[in-house]
């Protein structure tokens, strides 16, 4: 299933809507694994850092992994893989040649897509069918 957010100015708060939503999700569909995918490590400061905090600088900090009770939390850029199995990704701030593989990446159960402008929020919205959270 594709989600994606709606206000693209409000960075923090879009980006905590779409973690909250992955963490049900991975909960209720058993999959308990959650992979926040973001075009360089460095994204993982600034918003993503004001949005979760110390989480994101585990991820940054840790090689990508961190436990949220039976939530597994990855982390991967364009460049690199984690261990991540199948489960929701975040697509946090991605360009269209990441979302594009996001979107073909056989482990994903769902997408969520965090768009990072207006434009990006459009072109998503007009081309693929997809669930506002």
């Amino acid at each position: 299933m594709l989600y994606h957010t709606k206000t693209p100015h409000d960075y923090v708060g879009d980006f905590q809507k779409a973690f909250a939503h992955a963490i049900a999700t991975a909960i209720n569909n058993d999959t308990n694994e959650i992979l926040i995918k973001v075009h360089e490590q460095r994204n993982f400061d600034g918003i993503l850092s004001d949005a979760i905090g110390r989480i994101a600088r585990l991820l940054q900090n840790i090689g990508g992994i961190v436990k949220l009770n039976e939530v597994r939390v990855y982390s991967e850029t364009e460049r690199t893989e984690s261990l991540f199995r199948s489960g929701i990704i975040v697509a946090a701030h991605v360009k269209e040649k990441c979302l594009s593989y996001i979107l073909e990446d056989k482990r994903a159960t769902d997408i969520i897509y965090v768009p990072l402008t207006q434009e990006e929020y459009e072109y998503y919205v007009s081309t693929y069918d997809s669930i506002e959270i």
